[in-house]
């Protein structure tokens, strides 16, 4: 062979070899030690790794999932908006889904989702910016590839800009009558004004209407960077597949230096703390908000000693700060949470109180008593065992999870993956490490009435408080008053409230998560009938594919007092607020503990459905079931505020967007047993205390009652629930043949119809329904495949193309 032949090979063996060594994803080591210990996903296995870009991943492979799903989250969102374009990374939030290099057409992305049966959707948050979707298994692959170029070579098209600016200044068109978006705007404006959530985060064609296609396009490059990103795979593909696909398809995202972290500024300003604002509602509504922004120490806290002193302020029991304000009358409803604005580095303490029309008037008092709780707090401390109790909780809720619907399985990770080391992702979220009673005497000293941001959104007729000032971009109406430093002073030093006490150990804790023997009889695909007669009808199932801990009871009680009519569904929906009001010390116990129970009423019957470990299931059922069987006894002031409660919901419809009403008003057509919030409120008006209590105590002396129970119980322990049923209800039969039949509309073939209403809210909206006639599989198989295939271009024509709606759904139904 001669001598240049020889050259030749060498170089083809050195290129080869660097081809070889061509760099690969590095796998991140799982120090999160939190194994899941459902049974259902014993298959799933998971895997961290880091590209050569620096962009990292959760990979989770599934055999058992129905579906696949990706989801991206950047650390960028409207905080890093130009000054000069409030709402860019909004809008480039939209422009992604628009075109890119490798797929320009501008609904090629939407149209493969609709191709493979999925679901798309993105969201901006002030930090990050977090994309979705999911399909069909054998689309995954094909619409990942056109996912991936949103983050490497999107086109901003000044065409897409044209258009999709129409649908950004849609959708802040559609939040200006949002009393939550109001009330966030006023924060924003009254807030620190070198911070930059002061922004205008959502942009509309005012602030965005002019942007050149440049400025996008360096702006996405700026603030797009691979080292910023975290991506989340979901799908039945063997893990190292994952691996190769992650590899193949995010390599080429750019990476770019991460830029130092700005100083961080407190959020909150002079103008807040210490102050009342009252804010102007759209909707009837009564909040009473006292917020604390916390310290950095304490946001960025693995002790995790503010959600302690939350949670044992806002556990259930019988002397909870809750339960004194409800038995005032001062409250409807309060919660306790911390909220994260802009990440783990930005924590808000907040106590959150839906006044009753006596709390309004005595707010000062609602504020004192939250006041008092907190002093109890700060002087007793918050024992041990509720943190560990707090701990269990989240572990075992993590651990024992149930299977999720794929998309929103990776949006909820992706929403958090940006907030701790991946490695150790999700343990830092979900547990805390140590019991702090130092760092708890810190929380307390924080939350004193000079810190507190105290927010009323209330009618300024019943206030008495008349608005000055008017928010810029939603143009909600508000004023800030002082507080006299005598009352925060009061308020700072309030005593002990001896009624307002600390949680017990928690009854409805689990103590085991077996999965409990079932015998071969139990195990099946159809429901097994326990008992039926004059009495009722129960099922159980427990299909063998079930391992986990969790159980459903689910019961369907009819009564001839529940008619189909409007004043028959009010005076239901009231009884449910007074015997949730009853039971909400071991409703709360009970959804600590990851066991839940709902109320609900309609076709003519009262819903009492439990769900979560089956540990103590049958316990809860048990409470819930005394309580039904205990004669009602309400006072009239109780009844006033459950009504006035009711009557506020009802008329707030007026207020719902457009298309919620119009699907509310077609419900009602359709379903005999539907009514709209109008026909309620009418008949609410006109319900008297006595005619109430009569209702009340004469609800459950007639009953039939349809029972289901399934998940981790055997058929005897199905019996033994149905059992309690039968004893604690103890009431006479009602007969079959007196129950209410269902009737639904069929419209004739002398159509079209076409109905008129007129609305209060912004906006306008159109509802087109088309009836298929009597059922059949064959057209309910068809009606499946057309409204798949006419689902993205309905939404491209009608939204995209032609701009007359910014929501655009299409269904079957």
């Amino acid at each position: 062979m001669n001598a240049p032949m020889i050259k030749l090979l060498a170089s083809i063996c050195l290129m080869t070899t660097a081809a070889s060594a061509a760099p690969s994803y590095v796998d991140i080591e799982d120090r999160a030690n939190l194994p899941i210990l459902n049974s259902d996903l014993s298959m799933r296995k998971t895997a961290k790794i880091r590209l050569p870009n620096g962009l990292e991943a959760l990979l989770i492979s599934d055999p058992s999932a129905d579906q696949s799903a990706a989801a991206l989250a950047v650390g960028t969102g409207s905080w890093d908006d130009p000054v000069e374009f409030p709402g860019m990374a909004h809008f480039c939030e939209h422009m992604l889904f628009m075109g890119t290099k490798k797929f320009p057409k501008e609904n090629e992305f939407s149209k493969t989702i609709a191709d493979y049966h999925g679901q798309m959707n993105a969201f901006t948050a002030p930090d990050r910016t977090v994309y979705m979707f999911s399909s069909g298994h054998d689309g995954f692959q094909p619409i990942l590839e056109r996912f991936s170029r949103f983050f490497i070579d999107p086109l901003f098209n000044p065409s897409g800009i044209s258009r999709e600016l129409h649908a950004v200044d849609q959708e802040f068109s559609k939040n200006i009558e949002n009393d939550a978006w109001r009330e966030y705007m006023v924060f924003k404006e009254t807030g620190n004004p070198d911070h930059p959530n002061a922004k205008f985060s959502t942009g509309n064609s005012e602030t965005l209407g002019h942007i050149p296609q440049s400025a996008l396009k360096q702006w996405h490059a700026a603030h797009y960077s691979a080292k910023k990103m975290r991506l989340v795979l979901y799908s039945p593909l063997p893990i190292n597949q994952l691996k190769a696909t992650a590899l193949e398809l995010f390599s080429e995202v750019p990476s770019k230096k991460k830029k130092k972290s700005k100083s961080r500024q407190e959020i909150t300003s002079s103008q807040q703390r210490g102050k009342l604002t009252y804010i102007e509602p759209i909707k009837q509504r009564q909040i009473l908000t006292l917020s604390w922004e916390l310290p950095a120490n304490l946001s960025l806290d693995d002790s995790r000693s503010a959600y302690l002193f939350c949670y044992a302020l806002g556990r259930g029991q019988p002397y909870s700060l809750h339960e004194v304000l409800r038995q005032e009358g001062l409250i409807d409803n309060l919660s306790c949470s911390i909220d994260e604005m802009g990440g783990t580095a930005h924590r808000f303490f907040q106590i959150r109180m839906e006044l009753t029309d006596k709390g309004l008037t005595q707010w000062k008092t609602a504020a004192h008593l939250c006041f008092q709780a907190i002093q109890g707090l700060k002087t007793s401390s918050v024992p041990a065992y509720l943190h560990q109790e707090m701990n269990a909780t989240a572990q075992i809720r993590y651990q024992y999870q149930p299977r999720k619907n794929a998309f929103s399985y990776a949006m909820s990770i992706a929403e958090s993956l940006l907030d701790e080391d991946l490695s150790t992702y999700p343990r830092s979220q979900l547990i805390a490490t140590s019991y702090e009673p130092k760092k708890l005497a810190e929380i307390g000293r924080c939350l004193t009435a000079e810190n507190c941001l105290f927010t009323l959104m209330a009618d300024s007729a019943k206030t008495n408080v008349a608005p000055d000032k008017q928010e810029r971009w939603m143009g909600a109406k508000y004023a800030v008053r002082d507080i006299s430093e005598q009352q925060l002073r009061e308020w700072s030093t309030a005593s002990i409230n001896p009624e307002i006490r600390l949680a017990d150990p928690n009854p409805f804790f689990p103590a085991s998560f077996e999965i409990v023997s079932a015998q071969k009889n139990d195990l099946g695909t159809n429901p097994t009938e326990i008992s039926a007669d004059r009495f009722g009808q129960a099922y159980y199932s427990r299909l063998k594919e079930f391992h986990s801990p969790e159980a459903m009871l689910s019961l369907h009680i009819l009564t001839p007092e529940i008619v189909d009519d409007a004043r028959s569904d009010c005076l239901a929906s009231l009884y449910l607020d007074y015997l949730t009001d009853r039971l909400h010390p071991t409703l709360r116990a009970a959804q600590t503990a990851g066991l839940s129970a709902s109320f609900s009423n309609d076709h003519s019957r009262i819903h009492v459905k439990i769900e979560g470990f089956s540990d103590k299931g049958s316990l809860l059922l048990q409470e819930i079931l005394k309580e039904i069987a205990t004669p009602a006894s309400i006072s009239f002031d109780e009844f006033e505020a459950y009504q006035s409660k009711h009557l506020k919901s009802y008329a707030n419809a007026a207020h719902d967007l457009p298309c919620i009403q119009a699907k509310d008003l077609v419900s009602s057509l359709i379903d005999s047993n539907k009514t709209t919030k109008k026909e309620k409120l009418a008949a609410l008006q006109n319900i008297s205390y006595r005619e109430f209590l009569s209702f009340a105590r004469a609800l459950f002396q007639e009953t039939y009652t349809e029972g289901f129970f399934a998940g981790n119980l055997t058929l005897k322990d199905a019996e033994s629930a149905w059992l309690d049923v039968r004893h604690l209800l103890g009431s006479a039969p009602f007969p079959k043949e007196k129950h209410p039949q269902t009737k639904v509309l069929s419209l004739s073939s002398n159509g079209p119809y076409a109905i008129y209403e007129t609305t209060e809210a912004m906006g306008n909206a159109a509802f087109l329904m088309l009836d298929q006639g009597n059922f059949t599989f064959e057209k309910r198989a068809a009606q499946e495949v057309l409204s798949s295939s006419l689902k993205e271009s309905f939404f491209d024509t009608l939204r995209t193309r032609q701009k007359t709606g910014y929501i655009v759904q299409s269904a079957d139904t």
